[in-house]
């Protein structure tokens, strides 16, 4: 008689914006936590080249990441980098993310203008256009 038993493979994600709370009270802990090492690859990154040494200020960045993303605090940090390389602090990280977000709003902007300048001169061809078939405008120049 042959028994096979069989194991049940419990795959467990950790979400480490779940756990937000509870490292604030132990910021310690991040360093060995599973969250850490299930975080995505961009967020580990940041974690290890700029705040191993201290996981405050990570935690803060980790609740930019959740309003941001975590490209856009990445792309601020970056910035941060090359003019403050040993303050890296959030409210920096903070004021580059909202200063690029409101860059990108302000040219979405600059351009719906231009688009809609271009749409209003093209009806405005083809109203004449349609004018003219019609008859309603006599050609400028045919005598």
């Amino acid at each position: 008689m042959s028994y096979f038993y069989g194991v049940w493979d419990t795959v467990w994600i950790i979400e480490i914006n779940h756990y937000l709370r509870t490292l604030k009270k132990k910021p310690g802990a991040l360093h060995k936590s599973t969250a850490l090492l299930q975080a995505d690859t961009q967020m580990k990154y940041i974690y290890d080249h700029y705040y191993s040494r201290d996981a405050k200020t990570f935690l803060q960045v980790l609740e930019i990441i959740n309003e941001k993303a975590t490209n856009a605090v990445f792309e601020a940090i970056k910035d941060l980098e090359m003019i403050s390389p040993t303050d890296m602090s959030a409210d920096k990280v903070r004021v580059i993310c909202d200063h690029r977000q409101e860059k990108d709003r302000i040219k979405v902007s600059s351009r719906t203008d231009y688009l809609t300048e271009k749409s209003r001169s093209t009806l405005a061809a083809y109203d004449r256009l349609a004018a003219l078939q019609s008859g309603e405008i006599i050609k400028e120049g045919v005598v």
